[in-house]
């Protein structure tokens, strides 16, 4: 009534770089709506490429597809946990509409699947990440099958540890986007003090049953 017009402003919040089979460009923001990217400024988020069929039009979209749903629930939950979040650098999808989550540390692909029953299979993988790769290697597996939720199917790195060091060279070299190797040993840490985090637990537990 006296005039004066108030305008609450919320700023957008990407969550989701995404490059479809189109060679479109564009970002989904925390509310699952595509955005537009800036010639000005670039944000820090996951990217996601590959067989991605989702078109935007130039405007604020919101998401058509199941696939694209699908990756943004992945980004969603990544960008939540700490771990995820430092380990995760890509999500990519494969000629048979699967997800795959390109790790920073080891050189394995994970295959996802879809989005469905996500926390499980990221629990599935986490206990994974804990139990086999102490004793295994980071470098042990070409790929770590995660999409069906009642079991884990790997496949062995048939290259030898030369031509490993090789392509692990060349790999870091080819990347722009790759990370300090520093940020490896943060991750392992963070896996590491989990490890020690559940045996203390599980000490204790022990000790309150007797």
């Amino acid at each position: 009534m006296d005039g004066v017009i108030h305008i609450e402003i919320q700023q957008r919040q990407p969550i989701l770089r995404v490059l479809n089979s189109n060679d479109q460009d564009y970002y989904i923001d925390r509310d699952g709506l595509k955005m537009p990217v800036s010639a000005n400024f670039t944000a820090n988020v996951l990217v996601a490429n590959g067989r991605i069929m989702e078109h935007f039009s130039g405007k604020v979209d919101t998401l058509i597809t199941k696939l694209a749903a699908d990756l943004y629930k992945t980004a969603l939950y990544i960008k939540a946990d700490t771990i995820w979040d430092s380990q995760i650098e890509q999500l990519y999808v494969n000629d048979k509409n699967d997800i795959e989550l390109i790790p920073r540390v080891g050189i394995q692909k994970i295959i996802l699947g879809t989005a469905d029953s996500l926390d499980t299979k990221m629990n599935n993988l986490l206990a994974f990440y804990k139990q086999a790769m102490p004793k295994v290697g980071w470098d042990t597996y070409k790929t770590i099958n995660i999409k069906y939720t009642n079991q884990i199917v790997c496949e062995k790195n048939k290259i030898d540890t030369l031509a490993l060091k090789a392509q692990l060279k060349k790999d870091a070299a080819d990347s722009a986007a790759r990370k300090p190797i520093a940020m490896d040993s943060i991750i392992r840490n963070d896996i590491r003090k989990q490890i020690t985090a559940d045996k203390e637990e599980q000490k204790t537990n022990t000790r309150k049953n007797k």
